[in-house]
């Protein structure tokens, strides 16, 4: 078995930490609004079609919800289906 194990964590007195995006952008806009769009355009814009892509294997109609939920279960991992 692999990952991260709590029990480990919590006897070694192991912290995580993590960086929210959600925390940092509101408080850099009111700080230095220059900053935060040459973040915008340097570092996120690039990432919008490659690391928050999604692939799209089917759509249908809200008509069409039990095809829809054929096709998903039939291949769940091909993509996403929209409705």
């Amino acid at each position: 078995m692999s990952g991260i194990q709590v029990g480990d964590i919590l006897s070694r007195y192991c912290k995580i930490e993590g960086f929210w995006l959600t925390n940092w952008l509101p408080e850099t806009i009111k700080k230095d609004p220059v900053a935060y769009f040459k973040f915008i355009e340097t570092e996120l814009k690039p990432l919008l079609s490659t690391t928050f892509a999604s692939t799209i294997s089917a759509r249908f109609g809200l008509h069409q919800i039990k095809d829809g939920y054929e096709n998903y279960r039939g291949n769940m991992s091909a993509g996403k289906v929209l409705f």
